[in-house]
């Protein structure tokens, strides 16, 4: 028995091994956990402090990470200003109303007097997106870090964002160009959980909608009267998404399926009969949206990722380099024994539930959805994503003085 269990440890450590010596494209997911090991701490207490203060930043956050990627890759184009001679995708007026600057800023400050230079834009916009999901009430996931920083920043490249009056083919059509399908396009609009929605971007679906129809056919009657009451007060009135609007959960999908999806791009996703099913599983499996959705935004962060590049120091400032990284790449940590070591623990969950006190809300909340969903231990992917959701919890609560107090 006792050599059983051994060799069923050791395979697991294998593989683990197997897969962390080795990321896409150079990322790994402990890229810096000897050149800046508080990294993924600091970041997570500045979102955290963040969305203290202010909920309603997460889902700008989200959408700042999707604006950043869906362009030219996740390279933090979308923080560079404009010059003289060009105007950046910041200013774009898809742009105009990001949020959450300040927190990556904050984060950027922090790591600079930590570890100078060593941690991009691209991955703290990225890690900043993530947690804001989780502190939100979503999935945990992790993330492949070590991206490197653009310097190009257009404002004509801002047409590959999706705007928000486009159908679900049309959607369908420019998520796939970006390698999406379907189902990860719907699950990636599933963010609109969180947030707000302008006049601006659904007015249109009121008044002269098309040549048969002044509203859109496709809203709830009453539905449509809410919109237009918001929009009395002018094109920046805001109307969230649905009616927990800084809340991570799954009644996105339940707006769409009473009709009221905010913007056209919504609600197509439910008046179309290929993705109609997609949105109806979601609104009533929320686990299931959360699995699809954690895995779109780990694709979604691997756009066009670039190999070479800098790491700026300044959010802003693509001249102010503190770092070129054209000729030369740092190796990213490939295996780290302390997380092995998380891992053998693991063998005895209950054991470790009970001595290493973690709250038993993260463990129960993240376990429950994992077993719900079916999934065996050795689903390796989801295995790590468990032990670095510990390995976390136990390092918060161990540098908590530094970082909270």
């Amino acid at each position: 028995m006792r050599l059983h269990h051994f060799i069923k440890m050791m395979t697991k450590v294998v593989l683990i091994m197997v897969v962390m010596l080795r990321c896409c494209s150079g990322l790994s997911m402990n890229y810096y956990m000897m050149s800046c090991p508080m990294a993924e701490f600091i970041i997570k207490n500045s979102v955290n402090s963040a969305l203290r203060n202010d909920p309603t930043l997460a889902a700008g956050l989200i959408r700042m990470h999707f604006h950043d990627c869906f362009i030219e890759g996740c390279d933090a184009s979308v923080l560079l200003d404009s010059t003289d001679g060009n105007t950046a995708e910041k200013d774009s007026p898809a742009n105009l109303s990001l949020r959450g600057y300040e927190v990556i800023d904050d984060a950027k400050e922090q790591l600079e007097n930590q570890c100078p230079g060593i941690v991009s834009c691209a991955d703290i916009v990225a890690m900043a997106a993530r947690d804001a999901v989780f502190f939100s009430g979503g999935p945990v996931y992790d993330i492949p870090k070590g991206r490197k920083d653009g310097t190009r920043s257009k404002i004509e490249d801002t047409r590959n964002l999706p705007p928000p009056f486009f159908n679900s083919t049309e959607l369908i059509n420019m998520f796939g160009q970006k390698g999406f399908t379907a189902q990860e396009m719907v699950a990636l609009s599933g963010g609109h959980t969180l947030g707000v929605a302008r006049c601006s971007a659904f007015k249109n679906r009121l008044k002269n909608f098309d040549s048969t129809h002044d509203v859109d056919p496709s809203m709830d009657t009453q539905f449509m009267k809410t919109l237009a009451k918001t929009c009395s007060a002018g094109d920046d009135a805001e109307q969230p998404f649905d009616t927990s609007r800084n809340s991570f959960d799954n009644f996105y999908f339940n707006a769409l399926q009473r009709r009221s999806g905010v913007l056209l791009s919504d609600q197509t996703l439910m008046a179309d009969p290929k993705t109609r099913p997609i949105v109806n599983g979601y609104a009533m499996n929320q686990a299931m949206f959360f699995f699809d959705f954690q895995r779109a935004m780990v694709k979604m962060g691997l756009l066009d990722v670039k190999e070479t590049g800098q790491i700026r120091k300044r959010m802003a400032a693509a001249r102010d380099r503190q770092k070129s990284y054209a000729d030369k790449r740092r190796k990213p940590l490939e295996f780290q024994v302390w997380v092995l070591l998380f891992h053998l623990v693991f063998t005895f969950p209950r054991e470790f539930r009970s001595t290493a006190r973690i709250p038993s809300h993260f463990y129960d909340r993240y376990l429950a959805e994992f077993e719900f969903l079916g999934f065996p231990v050795h689903d390796l992917y989801r295995f790590l994503n468990e032990v670095q959701l510990f390995v976390d919890l136990y390092l918060l609560k161990r540098y908590n003085k530094c970082f909270i107090g």
